[in-house]
């Protein structure tokens, strides 16, 4: 069989290909003939210890979220037990001071319905003890100061008060004394004229 040129050249491209994919025609290949696998047994797998659990969170850190949480919502009340169950927790709170602090804001908040004028003193007395940040200290310090002025002032708005009674209770007596002199100067009047000369 007679092959015309086309044809044997891709008879020969072909068997050129296949020779090279076998292996079996060294001028194809690119560098020396790589050595079979060898296949070793299969090592154990050492696994690696399961990650530890993450450590717990410090004391109180969960009851100040919580304190947080009831101050953004208004609960002033619940806010003020979740500070108060820190600062019960003492020395194992590292959010000891702050709750303290925290807590004695409240005590001292107008709006509070459990305000404690006297709690709040005691508790900024605390933070002062504890030597707290300077910019603590300063605002423990004006706190004071505010609650010192506000007792000043509401003495002094009761002491007026008393005064404005005072005064009333004596214009009372005023006015009814006075209200006896008309009356008596109106009978003096009425005699006189009882007395006086008919024309």
């Amino acid at each position: 069989m007679r092959l015309d040129r086309a044809s044997a050249r891709l008879l020969i491209g072909a068997l050129i290909l296949g020779s090279a994919a076998a292996g079996g025609c060294q001028a194809f290949r690119k560098g020396p003939a790589e050595p079979a696998p060898v296949l070793l047994p299969a090592q154990p797998v050492e696994q690696a210890p399961p990650p530890s659990p993450p450590p717990p969170p410090p004391p109180g850190d969960s009851e100040m979220a919580a304190a947080a949480g009831f101050l953004r919502g208004g609960d002033l009340v619940s806010a003020a037990e979740a500070l108060d169950a820190v600062i019960e927790l003492g020395a194992k709170a590292p959010a000891r001071w702050e709750a303290v602090y925290q807590r004695a804001l409240l005590a001292a908040t107008p709006d509070d319905p459990g305000r404690n004028v006297p709690l709040a003193r005691d508790l900024l007395g605390q933070v002062l003890e504890s030597k707290p940040a300077a910019e603590r200290e300063s605002e423990a310090r004006l706190i004071l100061a505010l609650l010192d002025l506000e007792e000043g002032s509401a003495r002094a708005i009761g002491d007026l008060r008393s005064q404005i009674e005072t005064m009333k209770a004596e214009g009372e007596e005023i006015r009814s004394a006075l209200a006896q002199r008309e009356d008596e100067l109106r009978r003096i009047k009425e005699i006189l004229l009882e007395k006086a000369p008919r024309r």
